[in-house]
C-alpha cells in the first residue's frame, strides 16, 4: 500500500476522531453552564439546609432515621444535580458520608467524622463559581 494512502486514512481517521472530540466538549459545556446557573440560584438553600443537618447531628444530639434520610436525600441531589461542578475528591466526600449514613447500625458511626465530612461539603457549597 502507498504511503500517501496510508497517510490520508489516517488524517482522515483523525479529522472524524477530533469533530466527535469537539461535539462532546460541547456538550459538557453546555451542560456545565446549566449546572452554574442551577448552583448560583440555589447555592444558599443547600447550604442552609446542610448546615441545619449537620447541627442536629452535632449540637442537638439528634440522630434519628429521619435526619439520616433528609440528609441522604440531600446529598444523592447534590451528585445528580452537580455531577459536572463537583471534582473527584468533592464526589468522594459525599459518598463516604453517604455511606456513613446508610450503615444498618447508627451506633457504630463516627459523628464526629460524618460532621467533617458535612464541614467540607458545606464549605465547598459555599464557593463562588465562576462561569466558563
Amino acid at each position: 500500500m502507498p504511503a500517501w494512502l496510508t497517510l490520508g486514512t489516517v488524517a482522515d481517521v483523525c479529522g472524524i476522531a477530533g469533530f466527535v472530540f469537539s461535539v462532546l466538549i460541547w456538550k459538557m459545556a453546555g451542560k456545565l453552564k446549566a449546572q452554574i446557573s442551577v448552583y448560583r440560584r440555589q447555592q444558599k438553600d443547600i447550604v442552609l439546609n446542610l448546615r441545619a443537618q449537620r447541627d442536629c447531628i452535632l449540637l442537638d444530639n439528634i440522630y434519628t432515621i429521619g435526619v439520616r434520610s433528609e440528609l441522604r436525600t440531600e446529598l444523592y441531589g447534590l451528585l445528580k444535580s452537580y455531577d459536572a461542578l463537583l471534582s473527584l475528591g468533592e464526589k468522594w466526600r459525599i459518598r463516604q458520608a453517604l455511606g456513613m449514613l446508610s450503615k444498618k447500625k447508627p451506633e457504630e458511626v463516627d459523628r464526629e467524622v460524618l460532621c467533617a465530612h458535612l464541614d467540607y461539603i458545606i464549605a465547598r457549597f459555599r464557593k463562588k463559581e465562576v462561569a466558563p
